[in-house]
């Protein structure tokens, strides 16, 4: 199986081995964020947060679902879905939201995106279903609870999971993407991808756990997005495709830590199945040296001088998009005294609204000396001026 090397930056490395240089040789000079090698760490589920539906593309608005035990199941079916490539799939989620992209599929970028989810999950898998040009996505419950809505402002469904021999459910509200056609695409569907029944009844589904590996951005890309790409070398004993692949994960302005990024079937083969495992990236926080990220809003902390806590001061805060913000401050500074910043925080992923930037302060007190060099005069000055309660 395979494992995560540590993280390559973009642009010139020294640590590159004998088969990269020589495929450098014949082809541009290919560059990527880090590479994927040797043999996965497993990882089991965690209660991760936020992904994303703000994605560009043709929305997807026909979809229909049903509940199971461990996964709801979203069904979606295209014509010409047959025809696309693998890694053309790809799905994203949040506690509650999730998120698929079919790159192209008859010369467009399509995209399937849900909030307000009605339970809070903490994965999603991509399972094809060939020859019915339909996609299944299994969002993985946190919860082992019965779902009666797929979102918190939809209807509720009808019919069993996959797992559970039922037949799809009433079709649901686009959440977050209102005013969308509702419908059914037609009869039960059940699962199946090649997977070997262990003696756990109909339907049992042995999927192998998919290879987990994180992916550290600076809090400048969460804040404007950017595109980081991954090189993964993978295993194959029947699949016909290279060994190696290069991945871009496009990361979301506000996107947070927690937040995955599922590629179908780009891991190491299976052995005795013919397929491949799930690679998941999740998005890990670099620590930043002047915020601090809490949700949508940053956190700052300056260092002031008593005379200004007392008469007034101007701040200078350097901003994540390359501004210098300077604030005034009139009032007067105490150990517990904050300012806030209306819409200068992090980018939200659900809406077009920007978080706050709060400004903490700490007062630093004149030295020991300082009491000792004042006159008699001036001390009586000061127990004039300043007030004692």
């Amino acid at each position: 199986m395979a494992a995560a090397d540590e993280e390559v930056k973009t642009g010139d490395d020294e640590a590159q081995n004998e088969e990269t240089k020589e495929t450098e040789a014949t082809k541009p000079e290919a560059k990527w964020e880090g590479t994927v090698a040797g043999k996965y760490n497993w990882d089991e589920p965690t209660n991760k947060t936020d992904a994303d539906k703000d994605v560009q593309g043709e929305a997807i608005n026909k979809y229909g679902w049903s509940d199971g035990k461990k996964a709801v199941s979203v069904y979606i079916e295209l014509e010409g879905l047959d025809d696309v490539a693998e890694d053309a799939l790809s799905a994203t989620n949040g506690e509650k939201e999730v998120t698929f992209t079919i790159a192209s599929i008859g010369g467009k970028k399509r995209v399937f995106s849900m909030t307000n989810l009605s339970n809070e999950i903490d994965g999603v898998k991509i399972v094809r279903k060939p020859g019915k040009n339909t996609v299944v996505l299994k969002l993985q419950k946190k919860e082992e609870k019965a779902w009666y809505a797929l979102t918190s402002n939809s209807g509720g469904g009808g019919g069993g999971d996959d797992e559970d021999g039922g037949g799809m459910g009433g079709m649901g509200g686009m959440g977050g993407m209102g005013g969308m056609r509702q419908g059914m695409m037609g009869g039960g569907m059940p699962f199946s991808m090649g997977s070997k029944a262990v003696g756990k009844g109909p339907g049992y589904q042995d999927d192998s756990r998919p290879a987990i590996f994180d992916l550290s951005c600076s809090l400048e890309e969460l804040f404007k997005g950017a595109v980081k790409k991954m090189k993964i070398k993978r295993k194959s004993m029947t699949l016909k495709r290279d060994e190696e692949a290069v991945l871009e994960v496009n990361v979301i302005p506000g996107w947070k830590a927690g937040t995955k990024v599922t590629f179908n079937g780009e891991g190491d083969e299976i052995e005795g199945t013919g397929r491949a495992q799930d690679v998941v990236f999740v998005i890990r926080e670099k620590k930043h040296p002047v915020f601090t990220r809490e949700g949508s809003n940053l956190l700052h902390h300056a260092r002031i001088p008593l005379v200004d806590a007392l008469t007034g001061f101007k701040v200078d805060v350097p901003t994540l998009d390359n501004r210098i913000l300077r604030v005034n401050i009139k009032e007067t500074v105490t150990p517990n005294y904050t300012k806030i910043q209306k819409g200068e925080g992090m980018p939200s992923s659900k809406g077009n609204f920007k978080g706050d930037l709060i400004i903490t302060f700490e007062i630093v007190y004149p030295g020991r000396s300082f009491a000792s060099s004042l006159t008699d005069e001036q001390k009586v000055k000061l127990a004039e001026i300043l007030p004692r309660k």
